[in-house]
């Protein structure tokens, strides 16, 4: 087989990070000799590496997936409930709606694994749910829900029979790709006439889990030659595959405001699915994040512990992980970052 671009996924001879847990090496691929689906693979883990360390001597690993240990997993079917229509006002173009239906509307899925505390939680839920009598006090399957990684809220179904037959649905998504146009055609004015519809708004929702906070690592920095308030850096930001570095050009305004010196080899946060930009020339292809005080004097990046490695996607305490977007405009971005602080 082959990967597509910028895949940083699991690769023969590649390394990858095991969320939350070590880098590991993949060696081999065992198949079915009929189908040649892949049964099972063999890898080695760096011990060095647990839970996002990085030793010094180690290129940092783009890629990071989820995972659950295999021996204590427990299988469970996923109900994958979607939208009913493909479009926002079935049948109007076509004038039947049964047209506009969606045919992925549910996708099931049997052999799901989740972590074996759904188990016992299912277990404790379905107990209170046999022992609630009265309809005031009535316990539904349905009030035990959980986000799993990367796929969105799911609630247990009441089908499920005990915690060895587990039935979630997916009750939301982690994005609705449906544009909100709510106002676009109300009303009419006064006399008959219609309402101008009002433009549609290009910038994203100001959502500050669509901005792509990545960990990433500046390489070098010099004076931008047609501006003395801009500083033209290479950012390692984890774009690099099988170890490779493909470092970013940042033009950034901390020219007179941070010293050169002190700027290379400094981890920093970074912003990393923004629009290109040219800033004087040059063409800037991420963002610095950067705090300073009210006189705008003192400048300082925000930074990131050793650890962590570069091309990190940054989520935050009492937030849903991060979902970004593959592509931002900066005021979309900046919006969505002032909204949050």
């Amino acid at each position: 087989g082959w990967a597509p671009a910028g895949f940083k996924r699991l690769l023969p001879d590649c390394r990858v990070r095991l969320r939350y847990a070590y880098v590991i090496e993949l060696n081999e691929i065992i198949r079915d000799p009929e189908t040649q689906e892949p049964v099972e693979l063999k890898a080695t883990y760096v011990p060095e590496t647990r839970a996002g360390f990085t030793p010094t001597d180690m290129k940092p690993r783009p890629g990071i997936i989820h995972w659950v240990e295999a021996s204590t997993a427990v299988k469970c079917q996923i109900n994958q409930y979607d939208r009913l229509f493909v479009t926002e006002e079935p049948g109007k173009e076509s004038g039947d709606f049964l047209q506009d239906m969606n045919p992925d509307s549910l996708q099931v899925i049997k052999d799901a694994v989740v972590e074996p505390s759904v188990a016992e939680d299912v277990a404790k839920k379905l107990k209170e749910v046999a022992e609630s009598t009265s309809a005031a006090k009535k316990v539904y399957p349905s009030s035990l829900s959980y986000q799993f990684e990367r796929n969105g809220y799911f609630a247990l179904d009441k089908d499920s029979a005990d915690a060895e037959n587990l039935i979630f649905n997916r009750v939301v998504t982690l994005r609705d790709a449906f544009v909100d146009k709510k106002g676009q055609n109300e009303g009419r004015k006064r006399g008959g006439q219609k309402q101008q519809e009002q433009k549609k708004s290009n910038e994203p929702v100001e959502d500050l889990r669509r901005v792509a906070f990545r960990v990433g690592t500046i390489l070098s920095a010099e004076p931008h030659p047609e501006a003395d308030s801009l500083l033209v850096c290479q950012v390692d930001c984890g774009d690099g595959e099988n170890g490779s570095s493909e470092p970013r050009t940042v033009v950034a305004g901390l020219a007179g405001k941070i010293p050169i010196g002190e700027l290379v080899g400094q981890k920093v946060v970074t912003v990393t699915n923004l629009k290109p930009a040219k800033m004087r020339g040059i063409e800037s292809m991420a963002m610095l994040l950067a705090a300073s005080g009210d006189s705008d004097e003192t400048v300082e990046l925000l930074q990131v512990p050793e650890g962590v490695p570069n091309g990190e996607l940054i989520s935050f305490e009492g937030k849903e992980e991060s979902e970004p977007d593959a592509m931002m405009k900066s005021k979309g971005a900046l919006k969505a970052i002032n909204l949050s602080t």
